[in-house]
């Protein structure tokens, strides 16, 4: 093994290291509250897995057709499958899964190209560098929470390299056109929020492949257009595979209003970009800044070519972004990348004005070391009463865990007894104090067929009627919502009827048992003892289309009615 082979392993081997070890330290200090996308996507894997086994051909077709359609595919999780083998707890081999396929690849992938573009094969440079992205908490923060979209920064990084060894302006490159349109197609494959990154790409990859090829920035006709001609292959085969494999996902994008459906999702773009660096830490910023300086002023150079590459393709993914939704920690994935790479080059050129090697050396081990304290503790809570309010460092994202989960236990083991005849619940409760997945993993899944799932978002989900058929009714005391109050509205005014037994209200019994939840929240079980009356239904159903009056034709009808009186 040659000396680099052997720096390299090291790294590879300190990578894993860090990386099982943040996973182990984390999973043993959550409690069984999982909830929305964080326990969908656990259990889409547990499906997943166990259809395979059972029948390999059905597990082909059903990962194919919800790749054709789904919001919300199952490819990225289903492709986990051999660590269900794992002899350990569920919950821990699908974070363990997600980890080992997919954010270790990212990790090495993005630290491979920074040492490629920095073209630094000292040791010490090569070990930094990979511990730097191991712990840089972005990518970690939605693998911990069971989010599997840090696998669509695979085929991104892929690009990257690709376009950085392939000179796409010396001549048409057909087969290599082609392969990049099929890299290019794949983050929208696994989710369909990369669509902003794959169109972000499209924007910014021609200008890096022209200035990185030719740092001179010498403009040739023939050169443009061969990067023209080669992009436009690519971006036919994207297209048409988005097309031809993805056709009703496509016409159901193009004719939806993603902006009005997310509204309640959207808090402007201060509040965006807040959210962005709660995640990174605004503490990066000067080497962020760092890094655009000294590539302006050194600009002929590949370096600085990749690093303005990277700053304009985070100001444009994230103008994109941020037009639709606020983004969420997954979502951050792709910006943070674009900042990683500019950050590193800035950390890059501050070390380089230190004349002595051990100097540099020193300031790069406390950096590593300041790495380290920020990664812990963003995911550990070292420090109860200190407040992160600007964001210097990032949010905090801690294990799942609530207090008084006594509590949570007996109000999910009365719900349990309850409804074993068969008897169904609904939860008017929507943040992580309380929802209804949290009391599905609590009761061990047991009140999975015996929960409604009622509305939780007014503009996308609209209001499921049927959730007021339900014999019982779990609400809290205050409401808790986990969006901007008026975009929840299915949430809290059936809740405050319940609450002051008015209106539809009036037909519950409230059961004697109070269950104090955590942060001075108490929960408690309504009986429905009769049927609304008429007029109970009409009152509702005309205050809630004066909520949303192009709902009138929707619900005020008489199937509606009549559903609410059953």
């Amino acid at each position: 093994m040659t000396k680099n082979n052997k720096v390299y392993f090291i790294s590879f081997v300190i990578v894993l290291v860090l990386a099982l070890l943040n996973v182990h330290v984390f999973m043993g200090n959550e409690q069984s509250v999982y909830f929305w996308d964080s326990k969908n996507f656990w259990m889409q894997w547990m499906r997943y897995a166990n259809l395979l086994f059972q029948s390999p051909l059905d597990w082909g077709m059903s990962v194919y057709t919800t790749v054709t359609k789904d919001d919300y595919n199952a490819l990225s999780t289903a492709l986990l499958f051999p660590f269900k083998f794992l002899p350990i707890d569920s919950r821990s081999a699908y974070i363990y899964a997600i980890t080992i396929t997919y954010l270790i690849p990212v990790i090495l992938l993005a630290t491979f190209i920074l040492l490629k573009i920095f073209e630094s094969k000292s040791p010490f440079y090569v070990i930094t560098t990979a511990i730097l992205v191991v712990l840089y908490t972005p990518f970690w923060k939605p693998t911990l929470r069971g989010l599997p979209d840090v696998v669509g920064l695979i085929p991104v990084l892929c690009v990257i390299y690709f376009t950085i060894k392939n000179d796409l302006s010396n001549r048409v490159l057909l087969f290599k056109s082609v392969f990049l349109g099929i890299l290019l197609w794949m983050p929208f494959a696994f989710r369909r929020w990369y669509i902003f990154t794959v169109i972000t790409l499209y924007i910014t990859l021609p200008f890096f492949v022209a200035f990185y090829h030719d740092v001179k920035f010498k403009f040739e006709l023939s050169k443009a257009k061969n990067i023209l001609i080669n992009f436009f292959i690519s971006g036919i085969i994207t297209v048409a595979l988005a097309l031809l494999i993805q056709k009703e996902l496509i016409t159901r994008i193009i004719s939806t209003d993603y902006s009005t459906m997310y509204s309640a999702y959207q808090y402007g773009f201060s509040k965006s970009l807040m959210v962005i660096f709660g995640d990174i830490g605004l503490f990066m910023m000067p080497f962020f800044i760092f890094g655009i300086i000294s590539a302006i002023s050194n600009i002929k150079t590949k370096q600085s070519v990749f690093v303005l590459f990277s700053a304009f393709s985070f100001v444009i993914s994230v103008l994109l972004f941020t037009g639709t939704q606020t983004p969420g920690i997954h979502h951050v994935l792709p910006f943070s990348l674009w900042f990683l790479f500019v950050s590193i080059f800035g950390l890059n050129y501050i070390s380089s004005l230190f004349k002595n090697k051990d100097a540099e050396h020193s300031l790069l081990t406390i950096i590593m070391v300041g790495m380290t304290l920020i990664s812990v503790s963003t995911f550990n809570k070292p420090f109860p009463s200190y407040k992160n309010d600007f964001h210097i460092f990032p949010d905090g994202l801690y294990p799942y865990k609530v207090s008084n989960f006594d509590e949570y236990k007996r109000l999910s083991d009365r719900l349990v007894a309850l409804t074993n005849s068969g008897d169904k619940i609904s939860v008017f409760s929507s943040n992580y104090i309380l929802n209804d997945d949290m009391l599905l993993t609590i009761s061990n899944f047991k009140l999975t067929p015996r929960v409604f799932r009622v509305s939780q978002v007014d503009l996308r989900d609209k209001l499921r009627v049927e959730a007021f058929s339900t014999k019982y009714v779990v609400v809290t005391d205050p409401i808790q919502l986990h969006l901007n109050k008026d975009g929840q509205r299915v949430i809290s005014y059936p809740a405050t009827l319940l609450l002051n037994k008015k209106g539809i209200g009036s037909a519950y019994k409230k059961l004697d048992e109070k269950y104090q939840l955590s942060k001075g929240v108490s929960a408690y079980i309504y009986e429905k003892q009769r049927p609304f009356t008429e007029s109970e239904s009409q009152d509702f159903i005309k205050n809630i289309v004066n909520m949303y009056p192009q709902w009138n034709e929707l619900y005020n009808n008489s199937k509606t009615l009549k559903l609410l009186s059953e």
